[in-house]
């Protein structure tokens, strides 16, 4: 089962949490250094 986000508020349903752990998710996590530039790194998981 493929996870495939939804447009519903809330936690997710076990089957639905399931699914997505499943699978390896890129993100971008951003700060910004305190000379006021952004520094952006990407993160992934693999549960």
């Amino acid at each position: 089962m493929s996870f495939s986000p939804t447009d519903k508020i809330g936690g997710l349903t076990e089957p639905e949490l399931a699914a997505f752990l499943a699978e390896p998710w890129n993100a971008r996590i951003a700060t910004m250094t305190r000379d006021g530039w952004p520094y952006v790194t990407p993160v992934w998981y693999e549960f």
